[in-house]
C-alpha cells in the first residue's frame, strides 16, 4: 500500500513508474479513440428548447406570478418556463407547489413529470404536494411513459423524498416498459433509487440487461452514472461489468479527472478489474489536462481502489 501525500508531485514521481511496471512502457501514449457521446438534440426539448431561445411574453409573464389562477395544463407549462428562465423564488415555487396540491386529482402524467422536475432542478421541497402527488400518481402510473417515470424517479431523489411505497410500485410498472427507455432516462431512474438507497434486484437486473443489450445508446455519463448505482448497492452482476468496461474505454477521451477517480471507485467496490481501461486511465490522469484537474481527493480515491 502506498503511504504518501496524495498530490500533483506525488503523481509526478511514481506514476510513470506504476504504469511502466503493469504493461505500459514510459513513454507509452494514449491512443485517441472516438466518442460514443451522442450530440443533444435539441428538437426533442420542447420545452427547454422555448424557455432559452425565445423571450418571456408579457401575458405569460403576468400568468407566472399567478399560480392560483391556473389550471392544471397552463400550471405546469409555466412552472417550468418560470425555472427554466430562473424566475423562481422560494415564495412563489412554494405558491405553485400548494396550486400543484390542489389539482393533484386532475393532473395527467407529463404534468405531474413535468412540476416535479421543476421542483427538483430548483430543489425547492413542499411537503404536502409531494404527499398529494404520491397519493394521485399511484393509480395513474401505468399511463406514464418512459420520460415521464424517470423524471418523476429523478425528482424524488433530488428533492430527497424516500417514498418507499411509490417507488416500489415504480419498479413494478417500469421493467416491461424499458426497451423504451432512452440511455439518460435509464441512468435517471438508477440514479434515483441509488440515492434514495431503495435497492430492487429485479429492476436492477432489467437496467443491466437493457445496457447489455444497447450500451451504444448511452453516452460516457450515463455509463458511468449506472456503474455507480450498480456499485452503491453491491450489485455483481456478472455479465454487466465487462460491458460497461469497454464501453467506458472507448469513451475515456471524455472523461475529466473527477469521472477517472469514480470510475476506480465503482469498479473497486464491486472487486471487478478490468486492466485495460484501469492502466489507459491511470495513464490518461498522469498527462494533461487531467493531471491539472485532479485534486488531492480524487488521486486518493484513485489509488486506494
Amino acid at each position: 500500500m502506498l503511504h504518501a501525500r496524495c498530490n500533483g508531485t506525488f503523481l509526478y514521481r511514481w506514476l510513470p513508474w506504476l504504469l511502466g511496471h503493469n504493461g505500459f512502457s514510459r513513454g507509452a501514449k494514449i491512443k485517441a479513440i472516438k466518442s460514443v457521446q451522442t450530440l443533444y438534440d435539441r428538437k426533442k426539448q420542447k420545452f427547454h428548447r422555448e424557455a432559452f431561445e425565445t423571450s418571456t411574453d408579457p401575458i405569460i409573464q403576468s400568468q407566472m406570478y399567478t399560480p392560483e389562477a391556473l389550471k392544471t395544463m397552463n400550471l405546469s407549462r409555466l412552472c417550468h418556463y418560470l425555472v427554466s428562465f430562473g424566475l423562481q423564488t422560494p415564495e412563489l415555487m412554494d405558491r405553485y407547489a400548494a396550486r400543484a396540491e390542489e389539482l393533484a386529482a386532475s393532473l395527467d402524467s407529463e404534468q405531474f413529470a413535468l412540476i416535479l422536475n421543476a421542483m427538483g432542478r430548483v430543489s425547492h421541497r413542499h411537503d404536502g404536494m409531494l404527499q398529494s402527488f404520491s397519493k394521485r400518481m399511484l393509480p395513474k402510473l401505468p399511463l406514464f411513459i418512459p420520460r415521464d417515470l424517470a423524471r418523476v424517479c429523478l425528482a424524488y431523489a433530488k428533492l430527497q423524498e424516500r417514498d418507499e411505497v411509490l417507488f416500489r410500485r415504480l419498479a413494478l410498472e417500469m421493467p416491461h416498459k424499458l426497451p423504451l427507455f432512452d440511455g439518460r432516462d435509464l441512468q435517471m431512474v438508477a440514479r434515483a433509487f441509488a440515492k434514495l438507497l431503495i435497492r430492487d434486484d429485479l429492476l436492477f437486473d432489467d437496467i443491466a440487461d437493457e445496457v447489455i443489450r444497447r450500451p451504444q445508446d448511452l453516452d460516457h455519463a450515463s455509463l458511468l452514472v449506472i456503474a455507480s448505482a450498480f456499485a452503491r448497492f453491491n450489485i455483481r452482476t456478472q455479465r454487466l461489468w465487462p460491458v460497461l468496461g469497454e464501453w467506458l474505454l472507448q469513451s475515456h477521451l471524455d472523461f475529466s479527472a473527477q469521472d477517472v477517480g469514480a470510475v476506480f471507485n465503482a469498479f473497486s467496490t464491486v472487486d471487478f478489474e478490468h486492466k485495460e481501461l484501469f492502466q489507459t486511465l491511470l495513464l490518461s490522469l498522469s498527462q494533461e489536462p487531467l493531471l491539472s484537474e485532479a485534486s488531492p481527493s480524487t488521486l486518493c480515491l484513485t489509488f486506494n481502489a
